[in-house]
């Protein structure tokens, strides 16, 4: 099914090649096909920005680091938490040092995100990735004490292929729906729910997509999903399942050559003077597109994450923003970076943590 557009002209519609190798640490005995590569990223001539640190890197070689999600401590920001899928193998956790808190061996992950809400009775931090060994909504908790991720419920079957790009979103009621795509262009919702000490997910709809789709990213003060289709730009939907699943385009790679398809990672920062960004991936020139959040989302410039201390970034996949502030390294809140080319020195995929407070330099964002 074609979306429903609200413009009058269509998107030009761009089969591109996944950006990731499915095969897992230890080959299974028969493996499975490998994916067309992709021709290398160029980057962008763009404002630079350094990150502060850098995270330990992933165990598997290869395109393995995928997407991140942020726990923000609330009595003690400085411990906060950076959860990051190695998707060929599981789930890791880093403090803001960038050192590895814990690993879980949890098979192919491929995006994550994360929310505090009511489960049962009890305030609970949900975690849950796309979980393309299970074909399911995989589903955790972090426990703020210690830090330490576990097993919230059983994976969730999701009736997808290949479940590939998902985020949360929570309502205005408290309720927790889940967004996830596939690598066959579906995208659909679900409800996350707690009965008698059991969590489950309920599909609710389905959302159309016209091609490869994965980024994704709740607004949830508008009440707005963003999905990133990688070779044409960024839909918006309802997110309230009661809403039509009636998609909006909101920015085309065609209409902004600072872009460059694969449009990947989507992630919101809203800071707390009332300017607020929605933030993507251009893959295809290793840099960072700005927008506002809402309204016409005006194009407020791009960025690139250069050497400093350690090398840059390039051919990301996954990001993620908060606006609170984290310690002295990051005064005005974080963005982190999946880096594809980990090259000084030379390791395995990481991810890079960089402070918010150089991007809006940067640009002279206030």
């Amino acid at each position: 099914m074609q979306p429903i557009f609200k413009s009058a002209t269509a998107f030009a519609l761009l089969a591109l090649a996944a950006c990731d190798d499915p095969a897992p640490a230890s080959p299974p005995a028969t493996p499975p096909a490998a994916e067309a590569a992709e021709p290398a990223a160029v980057q962008l001539d763009a404002p630079k920005v350094t990150a502060v640190r850098e995270t330990d890197a992933v165990d598997t070689q290869g395109d393995a680091a995928d997407d991140a999600a942020i726990w923000v401590d609330p009595a003690d920001p400085t411990r906060s938490v950076i959860v990051g899928t190695a998707k060929k193998s599981g789930l890791y956790s880093y403090g803001l040092d960038g050192k590895t808190i814990q690993f879980l061996p949890e098979g192919r992950l491929n995006n994550v995100d994360l929310r505090t809400v009511t489960l049962g009775g009890v305030d609970t931090v949900v975690i849950g990735a796309s979980d393309r060994d299970r074909k399911a909504i995989a589903l955790f908790r972090l426990d703020p004490a210690t830090r330490q991720i576990s097993v919230l419920a059983d994976p969730q079957p999701s009736g997808f292929v290949d479940p590939y790009g998902f985020c949360f979103y929570k309502s205005a009621s408290g309720t927790l729906y889940a967004f996830m795509t596939d690598k066959a262009k579906n995208a659909a919702q679900w409800r996350i729910d707690s009965t008698d000490g059991k969590v489950t997910a309920t599909k609710l709809r389905d959302l159309p997509l016209a091609t490869q789709s994965e980024g994704c990213v709740a607004d949830e003060v508008a009440g707005t999903v963003y999905i990133g289709e990688e070779g044409v730009g960024v839909w918006s939907f309802p997110a309230e399942p009661d809403q039509p699943a009636t998609a909006t385009a909101v920015i085309k790679v065609a209409d902004n050559p600072r872009l460059a398809a694969d449009v990947e990672g989507l992630a919101i920062y809203r800071n707390t003077t009332g300017a607020s960004y929605l933030l993507v991936s251009s893959q295809g020139n290793s840099s960072y597109a700005v927008f506002e959040l809402g309204g016409t989302h005006a194009y407020k410039g791009s960025f690139i994450v250069a050497p400093g201390a350690g090398d840059g970034a390039s051919e990301t996949d996954g990001i993620e923003a908060v606006d609170t502030p984290l310690g002295a390294d990051f005064p005005k809140g974080l963005f982190v970076v999946q880096d594809g080319d980990n090259t000084d020195p030379p390791a395995n995929q990481n991810f890079k943590l960089v402070s918010w407070d150089e991007i809006a330099k940067a640009l002279a964002l206030p």
